[in-house]
């Protein structure tokens, strides 16, 4: 119980400070950010009530965590460095992929045995997920996952040639290595190696949140450096 746990608090302190953000500007990078990092409280918050024998709270997990977390993650960034108009038709992708998974976790068979037995695993033997459902949330996770990291790269390796860049470019980096953490945490537990699945969540959550303060601190000394300015966004 203790890595979900950990998971939980970090997301809950994330979605905070990123609602806060977003009520201070009002972009919707930070709202969806804001709601991804909610999604991924619930899903912890499932999986514990899922560890005393909820299939409800197992199912709040699955949706929450596995499925909508890291898609809403990966649009956010989309947003953040394409603007909304151009990030629509992700988002319709996104919203669609993310339905027809939802769909499948609703209604898909649940082993009661399987969820007797969960002890800090994801728990990828309870639902009797398949098929198209199956392979609509692998996508959402990859496209998350990949958005994210490829993105947060990016900016990283733009970050470097600015003279306030230092701190805008570790941090990205710290952004885009806590989202494959995340990533590989659900890849291996699918290719049979579970037992390390919530350390490297919580481990990722972690640097996620390590990304995110590092950034806001160069953020911060961009606008003390450039009075009446503002730093270029690159959370």
């Amino acid at each position: 119980m203790l890595y979900p746990s950990i998971v939980a608090l970090v997301a809950l302190v994330f979605t905070v400070a990123l609602v806060g953000q977003y009520r201070a500007r009002r972009k919707a990078h930070q709202l969806l950010w804001a709601i991804a990092l909610a999604l991924g409280f619930l899903g912890a918050a499932g999986y514990l009530a899922a560890l005393r024998g909820s299939a409800a709270g197992f199912r709040l997990y699955y949706l929450a965590g596995a499925l909508w977390m890291a898609p809403v993650m990966g649009l956010g960034s989309v947003y953040l460095h394409y603007g909304p108009d151009r990030s629509r038709w992700v988002a319709a992708l996104v919203v669609l992929t993310g339905v027809v998974a939802s769909v499948g976790v609703m209604g898909a068979p649940l082993d009661g045995e399987a969820l007797a037995r969960l002890d800090g695993g994801p728990g990828q033997d309870v639902l009797d997920l398949a098929g198209l459902p199956l392979a609509a949330l692998i996508l959402s996770n990859t496209f998350g996952v990949v958005a994210v990291a490829a993105l947060a790269i990016r900016s990283a390796l733009r970050s470097r040639y600015t003279p306030d860049g230092k701190g805008f470019a570790v941090g990205n980096l710290l952004l885009a290595l806590g989202v494959i953490l995340l990533g590989m945490a659900g890849s291996l537990a699918r290719l049979g190696v579970p037992g390390t699945f919530w350390i490297m969540m919580a481990l990722g959550f972690l640097i996620l949140y390590g990304g995110f303060a590092t950034i806001n601190r160069a953020a911060a000394r961009a606008r003390e450096a450039q009075p009446g300015g503002q730093a270029g966004a690159r959370v």
